[in-house]
């Protein structure tokens, strides 16, 4: 099976994904799930990818070129430079859920400058993620929580 966003960012009224979200809890192979996460930006012409685990917050473009290079790494940053503190429960459902609840602070917060970041991650997610969460809505891709049987 391919590769399925976590999270993504759809424009308002064309459903067009502008930022897909890949949350690898376990940092076990982040090079096949940054891969993975490239093939299908490419693929579904999206243009900008976060790959977000307990260590690495990395960001990717589409360039709209040839493979291998139509999309790119624009940064990698230790995730709690970005993110600030992370929760004690980084594995599963949970991590997904703070994830996806910090991009919509961001989006919501981004503007008034309640969000206090470094420089240097202030620079990327102004000019990378930031153009997306103005035009979209965010959502999760599937269920997070397994059903109860009653």
């Amino acid at each position: 099976m391919g590769f399925i966003p976590d999270i993504t960012v759809q424009e308002r009224d064309w459903y067009r994904d502008r930022l897909v979200v890949g949350v690898d809890d376990d940092n076990a192979d982040l090079a096949a799930r940054a891969a993975e996460i490239k093939a299908y930006m490419d693929k579904s012409r999206v243009p900008e990818g976060l790959l977000v685990s307990p260590t690495h917050f990395r960001v990717y473009r589409n360039m709209y070129g040839r493979p291998p290079d139509a999309v790119t790494e624009v940064a990698d940053f230790p995730t709690e430079r970005v993110m600030g503190r992370l929760p004690s429960q980084t594995q599963g459902p949970e991590f997904e859920d703070f994830v996806q609840r910090w991009l919509e602070r961001l989006q919501a917060e981004f503007l008034n400058g309640r969000i206090v970041l470094p420089p240097d991650v202030r620079e990327v997610v102004e000019w990378e993620i930031m153009p997306q969460l103005y035009v979209g809505e965010i959502g999760a891709t599937g269920p997070r929580w397994p059903t109860v049987a009653s």
